[in-house]
C-alpha cells in the first residue's frame, strides 16, 4: 500500500463513521417528534374531575380563537385484561381525543382506535403474543375491565400495553395534549386557566425536545460543509478570473437560497431580536434549564421512560459525530506527507540527473 493510500483510508473511515452517526441521529430524532406529536404537554398531579374535561373540550370546540387548540386527555395505569383463552395484567393507556399525540407506535397491523371509540383498543406485540400466540390480532374480542372491546390495531412495543379510550366521566386524567401550531407556554397556561383546568403542575415542551434534536442532527454537517467552502473560496483565488466570479456569483445566489432553510431548522424561540442583546442569552440558558429541570422531574410515564432514552442515546450520537467532525477537520488542514513531495522532486531532477551521467567521462577514458 502507497503512503497516500495509506493516508486517505482513515479519513475514509471517519467519513463512513461520520454518514453512520448522521443517519442514526436524524433516525432518532425522527422518533423523537413522532413521540412528541403535540408541541405542549400539560401535566396535573391530581386527577382532573369529568366537569373539568367536559368544560375544556366545550371551550376549545367553541372558542373563537386566532388559533384552534385541539386537547387530548389521557392517563397511564394498569388493568386486568382476559382473552379467549387466558388473562393477563398489562398497562393501559386510557385517553379521550387522539389516540396518536397519546402514543403514536409504529402499527404492525391495523390502526389506532379513534378518537372517540370506547368499543375498540390497540394492543402491542408483547400483549398480542401473550394472549393469542401471534401478532394476527386485529378483530379479536378483548375484556378490559369488564367492557369487550375489538382490537383495532397491533403496534410495536416490548412491553404488555393496551391503549384504550375512556369517556371523560369515567376517565380521572393527568394529562392534556395540546396540538396548536405555533402554541406558546403562556398561551397554553392561558388556555387552561380560562377552560377551567387551573394552571398546570409540570409542562413538556415537545416541539422544543423535537427543535433541539433536529438542529443537533444538521450541526455537525454544517460545520463541514462550511469548511469545504471556505478551503474551496480560498483555492478559487488561483483561478481564472471568469470561473473565480461564477464560483463567488453561484456561492452567494446558494447561501441567499439556503438562508430560509437553516432559519426554518432554528426554533423561534432561540432567534433573538437583537443578536448583540446578552441579556436574552443569559434568560434564554436559564429558561432552559429551568425547563430541563421540569422535565427531568416529571412522574414517570411510559412515554417520558422513551424519551429520556432518546435524549442520551443522542447525546451520545452528538458527541461521536463531534469526533469525526474534528478528525475530519484535522485531516482537511494536513499537508502533503515529506515522503510523497521528496518523490516528486525527485523524479522532476531525474532529466538533469541523467544528463549529468552522460556526460561525465567514462572511468579509465
Amino acid at each position: 500500500m502507497s503512503a497516500r493510500a495509506g493516508r486517505r483510508l482513515p479519513v475514509l473511515l471517519w467519513m463512513l463513521a461520520f454518514a453512520v452517526l448522521e443517519l442514526l441521529a436524524f433516525r432518532g430524532a425522527a422518533r423523537l417528534g413522532r413521540l412528541y406529536a403535540a408541541p405542549l404537554s400539560l401535566r396535573y398531579a391530581r386527577p382532573l374531575t369529568a366537569g373539568q374535561v367536559e368544560a375544556a373540550l366545550d371551550d376549545a370546540a367553541g372558542a373563537q380563537r386566532e388559533q384552534t387548540v385541539s386537547p387530548t386527555f389521557w392517563r397511564q395505569g394498569t388493568t386486568a385484561l382476559k382473552g379467549p383463552a387466558q388473562a393477563a395484567d398489562a398497562g393501559v393507556l386510557w385517553y379521550w381525543g387522539e389516540a396518536a399525540q397519546v402514543f403514536p407506535g409504529e402499527y404492525l397491523a391495523g390502526t389506532a382506535p379513534g378518537p372517540w371509540d370506547e368499543a375498540g383498543c390497540a394492543v402491542s406485540g408483547a400483549l398480542a403474543w401473550q394472549l393469542w400466540g401471534s401478532l394476527d390480532a386485529v378483530g379479536q374480542r378483548l375484556e378490559v375491565e369488564g367492557a369487550v372491546r375489538t382490537v383495532r390495531g397491533v403496534f410495536r412495543e416490548r412491553k404488555a400495553l393496551v391503549l384504550a379510550a375512556s369517556s371523560p366521566a369515567a376517565g380521572a386524567f393527568t394529562a392534556v395534549e395540546l396540538a396548536a401550531a405555533g402554541l406558546t407556554a403562556e398561551e397554553a397556561r392561558a388556555f387552561a386557566q380560562n377552560c377551567g383546568l387551573g394552571a398546570p403542575d409540570f409542562m413538556v415542551y415537545g416541539e422544543g425536545l423535537v427543535s433541539l434534536a433536529v438542529l443537533a442532527a444538521w450541526l455537525p454537517a454544517g460545520v463541514l460543509a462550511l469548511a469545504a467552502l471556505v478551503r474551496l473560496a480560498l483555492w478559487s483565488r488561483s483561478w481564472p478570473p471568469l470561473a473565480r466570479q461564477s464560483f463567488w456569483l453561484l456561492a452567494l445566489v446558494g447561501a441567499a437560497l439556503a438562508l430560509p432553510l437553516l432559519l426554518g431548522l432554528v426554533p423561534g424561540w432561540l432567534l433573538p431580536g437583537r443578536w448583540s442583546d446578552f441579556g436574552f442569552w443569559i434568560g434564554l440558558a436559564q429558561r432552559l434549564a429551568a425547563q430541563g429541570e421540569e422535565w427531568f422531574s416529571l412522574p414517570p410515564t411510559l412515554r417520558e421512560v422513551q424519551a429520556k432514552g432518546l435524549l442520551l442515546a443522542q447525546a451520545a450520537l452528538a458527541a461521536g459525530l463531534a469526533l469525526c467532525t474534528q478528525r475530519l477537520l484535522w485531516a482537511a488542514k494536513q499537508p502533503p506527507q515529506a515522503g510523497t513531495g521528496a518523490r516528486r522532486v525527485r523524479c522532476a531532477a531525474c532529466p538533469a540527473a541523467a544528463n549529468a551521467e552522460a556526460a561525465a567521462p567514462a572511468p579509465g577514458g
